[in-house]
């Protein structure tokens, strides 16, 4: 082993079998460390191992990120980030990342970071996903024109909202969607005269 002290005691060993310990008397890893960890380049860009309560912070300028991507590549393919007190879920990599979910500094689950990100088909767009300990809501719908929006479809067997403009109708259907003709189904409607 070589040993290094300092005011008489061991401060950093290098053991035999090649691990490194920094107020570790016997390292089990190639760098094994007792108390806090900081990389650091400035007071607004650091990364810090916190011996006291085992927490990772992160400081960045701009705001902090964390990446994912496959070995070889230059692109991130994964990203969760710091935005205004939140976090920003980023995904597509390969030059096609976008951020697709964002948890908001009060508490609100935002489908991307325009906030009109599609969930489901194509025809449902949810703009603000709301869920809280008394309710989850949708707080705004866009559908097709004369189609079946907000489909749940269990093996043909289907629950969809139906509207047309055209004449006035908004319908809550269950119905055999089987054959694709919705032939024999069960609605509510409310209908111009």
């Amino acid at each position: 082993n070589i040993q290094f002290y300092t005011a008489g005691s061991e401060r950093v060993r290098i053991a035999s079998d090649g691990l490194v310990g920094i107020g570790i008397m016997n390292p089990t890893a190639k760098l094994d460390v007792s108390g806090g960890i900081r990389a650091f380049t400035d007071s607004d860009n650091l990364i810090l191992l916190n011996s006291s309560d085992g927490s990772i912070e992160l400081k960045r300028t701009g705001g902090p990120f964390i990446d994912f991507a496959d070995s070889g590549g230059e692109d991130h393919d994964c990203r969760i980030k710091q935005e205004d007190n939140g976090l920003a879920f980023t995904t597509g990599g390969n030059g096609s990342a976008n951020e697709k979910l964002r948890i908001t500094s009060s508490g609100h689950l935002v489908p991307g970071s325009d906030s009109s990100y599609d969930i489901g088909t194509n025809s449902v767009r949810f703009r603000n996903l709301y869920v809280d300990t008394l309710y989850a809501g949708i707080t705004s719908t866009t559908g097709a024109d004369d189609s079946d929006n907000f489909i749940v479809d269990v093996s043909g067997t289907q629950f969809a909202v139906h509207t047309d403009a055209s004449d006035g109708e908004l319908s809550l259907r269950a119905q055999d969607g089987s054959g694709n003709n919705n032939s024999k189904y069960m609605t509510f409607f409310t209908q111009e005269q």
